[in-house]
């Protein structure tokens, strides 16, 4: 029986983050490198950078589906960030990552620090903890 609500909740997560935008729901932002050249990029520094997983069951990494900006967690797509250095919302490009987005935060997240959401546990255990240079995007 909590395998079959676990399967129901990654599937709605699915079909969340799968649906076209309306025009009240904002889009997902294209995930990596994505136009950064017509984009301005100020150095916010560098982070300590760690993955956590999207699989939704109980274990170290949450599986908790949605983020604090009320977005569903996107592998690709989302980071946490402590919001007094990086406000959600924010662009990032992450040296060596790619361009994600600021929607989520963290209690262990506090300063230069990054979780970077990938889609599964091993690839969270491989990644570890980088150091990277992170920069803001704006739009030009």
């Amino acid at each position: 029986m909590r395998e079959a609500a676990q399967y129901l909740i990654m599937l709605l997560a699915l079909l969340t983050i799968q649906r076209p935008a309306t025009a009240a729901e904002p889009r997902l932002p294209e995930p990596m490198m994505a136009h950064v050249e017509s984009q301005q990029r100020i150095f916010a520094g560098e982070f300590a950078v760690y993955a956590y997983c999207t699989e939704q069951y109980p274990h170290i990494c949450g599986g908790n589906p949605t983020t604090a900006s009320g977005d569903p967690v996107a592998p690709g797509v989302t980071v946490a960030a402590d919001p007094d250095v990086l406000p959600l919302g924010t662009r990032v490009c992450i040296e060596g990552i790619g361009e994600r987005v600021v929607q989520d935060t963290g209690g262990a997240i506090k300063g230069h620090k990054i979780d970077l959401a990938v889609e599964s546990h091993q690839e969270a255990l491989e990644f570890g903890r980088r150091a990277a240079e992170v920069y803001i995007l704006e739009e030009q």
